[in-house]
């Protein structure tokens, strides 16, 4: 989104908020074009006001943990995917970045067995396959499913 668009585009959610203070779709909204524009503090402060408005939210969380990331709180946003993961071990948006924090920390083999998950439960995953191409190309892993399985999922 473009500087004007997104000057726009906060002026409008802060308009839409002022009409319905308790419609989380408008706080996460809100909350993204702070995070676009660069103000990871007040992203997570909207982002934290429609989760109270729908507790649990696994998208909502999701955001969270990605703007916490983004921010430099990798150990935060670690706690919110697995957050996610102990209401819905399945959820791949979580697993995924659970698999994207390990990448970035080198550990490798613990991000190609997150990113395996997710291929077991979405075969096409776009983020996942790519995810699993990168680690392929950085360190030789055996193929999708072949035994580098990460030491924090529960299942």
């Amino acid at each position: 989104m473009q500087h004007g668009e997104l000057v726009e585009a906060l002026v409008h959610y802060r308009l839409a908020l002022r009409r319905n203070p308790k419609d989380p779709d408008i706080l996460v909204n809100l909350g993204l074009a702070h995070y676009q524009r660069g103000d990871t503090e007040m992203a997570i402060q909207r982002l934290r006001e429609a989760l109270d408005l729908n507790p649990g939210d696994s998208g909502i969380l999701n955001n969270i943990g990605v703007v916490m990331y983004a921010s430099g709180d990798a150990a935060g946003a670690w706690e919110i995917f697995k957050q996610i993961l102990t209401a819905a071990s399945d959820n791949t948006m979580a697993l995924y970045n659970l698999g994207f924090i390990c990448e970035k920390q080198r550990r490798l083999a613990e991000a190609a067995g997150y990113y395996d998950i997710v291929l077991r439960i979405q075969p096409e995953n776009p983020k996942a396959l790519s995810g699993r191409q990168r680690i392929q190309m950085k360190r030789p892993c055996p193929p999708f499913g072949g035994g580098c399985v990460p030491r924090l999922v529960q299942y």
